[in-house]
């Protein structure tokens, strides 16, 4: 993010705490009483609008920027395709499936937003939504709230098939699997010997943020 982004003001982490090798940032305490992830994921964002500026960018902490990015020109990514061909390809028979199937029931347009890329937000409108739909939001089955948000606030978007790492790449294929896109993620499984060490080479220098 700070090699990359531009137009980036402060930076925030909410939660239960503040990562010890991280300085620079503000900290926002949250810990609401949701058993389900996503709807603490939602929860996060909501309590961030008493803070952040009327737009404000949301980004994962395994979300890497591999090109200059300027998030004041920023367009939502959604997926080549959505919620709903999601359920005919995976069924809702499973936790996430059927936050999806929630969500579709609650949407006439359901472009896919959940996504493993940044996502830009208007405060007020967020806050609008989540209050209009708390009672589903933070249900056991909650909906999936950057879908949610993005089909109801239809603004411009770029379709851009999703990029996480699941598994291990060798180190001189990374290059070739991550080209093309401004970002990607990965998951515990992807962050392997192999990607670390491209990781070194690529961003060699410390971020201001790390102790």
């Amino acid at each position: 993010m700070e090699k990359n982004g531009q137009n980036i003001g402060n930076v925030y982490i909410i939660g239960v705490r503040l990562p010890d090798f991280v300085m620079g940032v503000k900290f926002i305490y949250d810990n609401p009483k949701i058993m389900n992830y996503h709807a603490k994921i939602a929860h996060a964002y909501y309590v961030a609008c008493n803070y952040v500026s009327d737009e404000f960018i949301i980004m994962n902490d395994d979300f890497i920027l591999t090109e200059e990015t300027d998030f004041s020109e920023f367009k939502n990514k959604v997926r080549n395709y959505d919620l709903k061909h999601h359920l005919q390809i995976y069924g809702s028979g499973y936790h996430y499936g059927e936050q999806i199937k929630t969500t579709v029931k609650v949407l006439d347009k359901c472009q896919h937003f959940d996504n493993h890329y940044p996502m830009k937000f208007k405060r007020e409108k967020f806050k609008e939504i989540y209050e209009s739909y708390k009672d589903k939001i933070e249900s056991i089955n909650t909906v999936l709230i950057r879908s949610l948000y993005g089909n109801l606030v239809q603004e411009e978007t770029e379709v851009l098939p999703d990029l996480k790492l699941k598994t291990r790449i060798p180190k001189d294929r990374i290059k070739e699997v991550v080209k093309d896109r401004f970002c990607f993620s990965f998951g515990d499984n992807g962050l392997t010997k192999e990607l670390k060490e491209w990781l070194q080479d690529n961003y060699p220098e410390k971020s201001k943020y790390e102790v």
